[in-house]
């Protein structure tokens, strides 16, 4: 998240003193966002709303990688889709992952799985910041989309196979 931050306010011109307001902007179109995502997953499905979820964040890396010189209202949009990732994707996984888990042991098995999410989050920000560092931003923006893109299809099909989600 911070990487996608920083390059918003490189491409934005955005003084160091509103910086930390992405973090506020970002949360507050999670927050307005997830019960409406969760509404949604609710009628269509869980997978769906994930795939979609983590297809807004391919689109986010689109925009970041095809406008360099992004005004206010771009860096807006980028933090309403960012936003609009979270909501469709963290509050679904918990509920895919607490329809798998064993009553008994739900509690700590959803710790894992947050821990397991943190641990990747930690691996790819440490390996986005020193491709960032040594092959520049676009490179990095580049397979980190073209990954996304490579791992969406799996990720459904791996859904689909394990049933992990509900029949609709």
């Amino acid at each position: 998240d911070g990487f996608i931050y920083l390059l918003l306010q490189e491409r934005g011109g955005i003084g160091a003193g509103l910086f930390p307001l992405f973090y506020v902007v970002t949360a507050c179109f999670y927050m307005v966002l997830s019960i409406p995502a969760g509404l949604v997953a609710d009628r269509l499905g869980r997978m769906p709303v994930l795939l979609a979820g983590y297809s807004v964040l391919g689109l986010l890396y689109l925009l970041l990688m095809t406008f360099p010189g992004a005004g206010l209202w771009s860096v807006a949009v980028c933090l309403v889709l960012f936003g609009l990732f979270y909501a469709a994707t963290e509050g679904v996984l918990t509920a895919m992952a607490s329809a798998l888990i064993p009553s008994e042991i739900r509690t700590s098995g959803l710790a894992l799985m947050v821990t397991v999410v943190g641990v990747g989050k930690l691996i790819s920000s440490i390996v986005f910041g020193w491709m960032w560092q040594t092959y520049g931003i676009g490179p990095s923006l580049l397979v980190f989309g073209v990954a996304l893109a490579a791992l969406l299809p799996m990720m459904g099909l791996f859904l689909r196979a394990a049933r992990v989600t509900d029949p609709r």
